[in-house]
């Protein structure tokens, strides 16, 4: 588990020993190692046995959906990690917030969006890292959280090919 502190104040260094105190502007306790999950699914269109007798073959259908069972009553932020191409990126949850990027996402790069921090960063392929918070909508609910019990998380990205997004979930605790 683990907690974000920072110094209280600058200690003061008296005979080699000093008296430090911490304190936590969030003070949630959370897992130390962020579990992954790949974002939407691949709904199968069709059970073995089958046929070919009615056309093309279509495997399976992409759905822009990830459902996340929020086992705890404390709200839970998540981080976002896009690489997939788009015109804009846009995730939504069942309680009507969502958060949208108007920045076209191109090959190669990266969007990342923390809802714990509120900051969005843009990661182009060279590895350069830039501020993104200046294209987040006005009407965005940029410390959008997990709430108790189910979350069904929607993406869209603008375009017909199929979002390359993961969330990364840091499950909070109140204590430990």
């Amino acid at each position: 588990f683990k907690i974000d502190v920072k110094p209280f104040e600058t200690p003061e260094l008296s005979d080699g020993k000093f008296t430090i105190q911490f304190v936590a502007d969030d003070p949630m306790w959370r897992d130390a190692i962020s579990t992954e999950y790949i974002f939407g699914t691949v709904e199968p269109l069709f059970k073995f046995p089958f046929t070919f007798a009615n056309g093309p073959i279509k495997f399976g259908e992409w759905q822009k959906e990830f459902t996340y069972v929020n086992t705890n009553d404390t709200e839970t932020p998540f981080k976002l990690v896009v690489e997939g191409v788009g015109d804009y990126c846009q995730i939504s949850n069942d309680n009507g917030e969502f958060i949208r990027v108007n920045k076209a996402i191109t090959d190669g790069q990266k969007l990342i969006i923390d809802t714990s921090t509120g900051i969005v960063k843009l990661i182009n392929a060279d590895g350069t890292e830039s501020y993104a918070n200046q294209f987040v909508t006005l009407d965005s609910t940029l410390d959008m959280k997990l709430h108790e019990d189910s979350n069904v998380m929607t993406y869209d990205n603008g375009v017909a090919t199929l979002p390359i997004a993961t969330i990364q979930i840091n499950q909070y605790y109140l204590g430990v």
